[in-house]
């Protein structure tokens, strides 16, 4: 494939800040869930020095040469529509503040931020970059954000819910903790604009016990938040900075548990923010290992226009799959759609191609083809959107002549950096081929479907 690729960089300009930068703290304790569970063995201790990260390649031209375009499936229905409605105010109207967010939730496809960043960068640079959005609240190993370097300080533990069933998590299923004064976490953000006006999130398990944290922007200290002092539960800060900082910490004051949940960094104008919450090795019945009433309070605080569903890549090669199990996760996982952001369209990801070792065929390819088959008619029963990723890669073992072509490596389940963002501009061209049916004022929910294959 000879098609030329360029990187998009967001550049940003030099940092500045001092003391007074916010203005204030909103607290919002939310619902209390019960008390923590003691943390087994599971976590792991993580130190992670600065490295540099790099960014992936997003595709200049979305209509790529031996790259099919593939359109979506369903119409989407009235959340669609409004998701569109919000993206046209952002293209027309200057003065709109509106930040309008989407939410990728899925496997290590999701995880590895690579498709994530190239569907963000194509958002961001036509409709306005809102910020970094959601993020891990540590650095953890093999995991990657394109958005931010972390550091941790030694003593501090990342539990993950795929593989810890006693503890209490929140969105995104990890839980950073430590018991000792004096640790950091720290936060280098690779791309965020300065100066600029921004608000910061941070969600922490609580308790009568918690410890006491200094928020600090750029070295200089801006907040000091007491995570204690109520009953087990979650809390949530929220933190306005008159100036983004480019590095931002957690300097933690007791010898007291503290226990973050996650971080968000948004600016405060009007932009797109895509939020990226992927777990290795994950399959869509992780929702269910968080807490629920906490998840649906999150996401209705989050509040995304379109959340992205991105699953299947495991379930095809779990030896207890069946078509029932996905089902009901499925019905789990709309439920709480439902509970917590009605007005969200929703987008099925179908899996990427995959293969056992160098076998086309098989039990993998039996289960993924299983599996899209049940996410499709799903979309199509609840109004819901359906993008067949495999179709991008030529269908059925298309996972193999993309490693042929260095798009994808060699385990035949995961792509290079170049085959993601190559997927990412696949679904932005035909995300955007609805929008455009949308704003030449022809389409209506029911027809969409019809009007864009």
């Amino acid at each position: 494939m000879n098609q030329r690729f360029f990187t998009c960089l967001i550049l940003a300009g030099s940092v500045f800040c001092c003391a007074g930068t916010y203005a204030d703290v909103r607290h919002d304790r939310g619902r209390w869930h019960g008390k923590s569970s003691s943390h087994g063995r599971h976590g792991m201790v993580v130190s992670r020095k600065k490295q540099p990260v790099q960014q992936p390649e997003v595709a200049g031209n979305f209509t790529l040469a031996g790259v099919p375009g593939v359109p979506l499936e369903g119409d989407g229905g009235k959340a669609l529509q409004g998701f569109f409605s919000q993206l046209r105010r952002l293209e027309t109207r200057a003065d709109s503040d509106e930040r309008v967010r989407i939410m990728q939730i899925g496997d290590s496809h999701t995880a590895g931020d690579y498709f994530s960043q190239g569907l963000r960068v194509a958002f961001q640079q036509r409709f306005a970059d809102g910020g970094p959005g959601w993020l891990r609240p540590a650095g953890l190993k093999n995991y990657r954000s394109a958005l931010v370097v972390y550091q941790n300080t030694p003593s501090w533990q990342v539990f993950d819910s795929r593989v810890d069933r006693q503890s209490l998590f929140s969105l995104g299923g990890f839980l950073a903790v430590t018991r000792v004064a004096g640790q950091s976490l720290q936060y280098r953000f690779i791309h965020a604009e300065s100066p600029q006006p921004s608000v910061v999130q941070l969600t922490w398990q609580g308790g009568v016990d918690a410890g006491r944290v200094n928020v600090v922007a750029d070295g200089a200290v801006v907040n000091q938040i007491q995570t204690g002092g109520a009953p087990d539960g979650w809390m949530h800060f929220e933190i306005p900075l008159r100036i983004t900082p480019q590095r931002l910490e957690l300097q933690t004051l007791d010898n007291k548990p503290v226990r973050l949940a996650g971080i968000s960094l948004e600016y405060r104008r009007r932009g797109v923010v895509l939020d990226n919450i992927g777990t290795n090795g994950a399959q869509l019945s992780i929702l269910s290992h968080w807490d629920g009433g906490e998840l649906r309070h999150q996401l209705a605080r989050r509040n995304p226009s379109l959340v992205i569903l991105a699953y299947g890549t495991n379930e095809a090669f779990d030896p207890d799959f069946s078509a029932e199990k996905l089902r009901a996760a499925l019905q789990d996982a709309a439920a709480v759609l439902r509970a917590s952001v009605p007005q969200a369209a929703v987008l099925l990801l179908g899996p990427p191609d995959s293969m056992r070792s160098r076998q086309c065929g098989g039990d993998v390819q039996r289960n993924l083809a299983l599996i899209r088959s049940v996410q499709r008619q799903w979309a199509a029963a609840n109004r819901w959107l359906y993008w067949d990723w495999s179709r991008v890669m030529g269908g059925r073992c298309g996972i193999a002549r993309w490693a042929e072509q260095q798009l994808a490596r060699t385990d035949y389940v995961h792509m290079t950096a170049q085959g993601y963002s190559l997927s990412a501009g696949a679904l932005f061209a035909a995300l955007m081929r609805k929008y455009q049916q949308f704003i030449a004022g022809d389409a209506k929910p029911g027809h969409l479907a019809a009007k864009m294959r």
